[in-house]
């Protein structure tokens, strides 16, 4: 056996190393790693996907207050607000690079979107320089800034101060009301000077005068009151505000519209006219033309509809339309109904709700 072993020339295969045993690192090769540093325009024409059809196209004044909040947001979005600060200045030449590439963009923007006469003007005159920031500055200004700002701003503090929930010059909710008036406060502060800004608490004072007419929502500031002849506190404009947008939104939960089968194959009321149109036996009728009323609307439609609403109620046949003392009595479909009965029909009924005088007693 020992002669054996010393003689045997057998090949003996060495097995190869297991694949799940990890090398030694040191053994490892190691890639040479390489960094590029990318520019800022370049960084810029690579990292965000930009749109031009993501801005609002202007082509009324009276969208400019919600086209100026909705462009700087789009703006900011895509890295650009650099272009609508009129004040910003690149301070070395990557800056500067940068900013040029973003005012081609916005230039491009800006012949998109604005659409106004003035708007078209502005970009007009920019042709040769593509100065996209020179014409937002000159937009913004003339719409902020301008007469035609001014006469905005004595708009809508006229409107501030006049308008009231309950006198059928509102065409939607009461929550839609108070949320409208506040955002009208909210553009009238941006456009004037310091001294004349509306502070909280004259819009604690005008806003429960706007809502004093219905008087679940006046029910909030009386309740505050009590509670101040005991606490001694008063309560503060954002705190009427939350309590009464929740009023106001339980009042508006209590008076929706209800449909009801005689009118089920015809439009249905867009308005909530009948809750905030209060107890006034004139007030019948549908104003279904007016698309409902939001935080949006311009304050010159609001009026328009109010116009409209006041001479409809002037031109309407009294005779038809039961007194002051029945109809605030009446529920809601009751209403609706009443008027898809005739004129002569309802005028009959009217006169027979009169008092009858009794016939004379004839001696014999």
């Amino acid at each position: 056996f020992e002669d054996y072993r010393l003689t045997y020339n057998g090949n003996v295969t060495t097995p190869a190393p297991s694949r799940l045993v990890k090398p030694d690192s040191k053994q490892e090769s190691t890639r040479p790693s390489i960094s590029y540093n990318q520019s800022p325009v370049e960084q810029f024409k690579k990292s965000i996907k930009r749109d031009k059809s993501d801005f609002t196209v202007l082509k009324d004044k009276k969208q400019f207050k919600s086209w100026h909040q909705s462009l700087l947001a789009v703006a900011a979005a895509q890295d650009v607000e650099e272009v609508l600060d009129p004040d910003y200045k690149p301070t070395n030449e990557e800056e500067t690079n940068l900013f040029k590439e973003k005012q081609k963009y916005m230039y491009l923007v800006a012949m998109t979107i604005l659409k106004t006469d003035r708007g078209i003007v502005f970009v007009g005159q920019h042709e040769a320089d593509g100065d996209a920031q020179q014409v937002f500055k000159k937009v913004i200004d003339f719409y902020l800034h301008s007469r035609t700002a001014d006469i905005d701003a004595s708009s809508s503090l006229k409107y501030i101060t006049s308008a009231k929930l309950g006198e059928g010059t509102w065409n939607g909710t009461t929550v839609g009301f108070i949320s409208h008036w506040q955002e009208q406060v909210r553009q009238y502060n941006k456009i004037v000077d310091e001294v004349d800004v509306i502070g909280p608490n004259l819009m604690h004072t005008m806003l429960k005068t706007a809502v004093f007419d219905i008087e679940e929502l006046r029910a909030v500031q009386n309740t505050a009151d009590q509670l101040k002849v005991f606490t001694g506190k008063g309560q503060t404009y954002e705190e009427y505000r939350t309590l009464l947008i929740s009023a106001a939104t339980s009042y508006d939960d209590n008076h929706k519209p209800k449909p009801f089968l005689s009118r089920r194959n015809t439009n249905n009321r867009k308005v909530y006219q009948h809750d905030i149109v209060y107890n006034d036996e004139l007030s019948w009728g549908d104003h279904s033309e007016y698309d409902q009323f939001n935080v949006h609307t311009d304050v010159q439609e609001i009026q328009a509809y109010a116009t409209n609403f006041q001479r409809s109620r002037d031109n309407r046949n009294i005779s038809t339309f039961p007194p002051q003392s029945i109809y605030k009595d009446i529920d809601d479909q009751s209403k609706s109904a009443w008027t898809q009965i005739d004129p002569n029909i309802r005028s009959k009924i009217v006169k027979s709700l009169a008092p009858q005088s009794e016939p004379p007693v004839h001696s014999l």
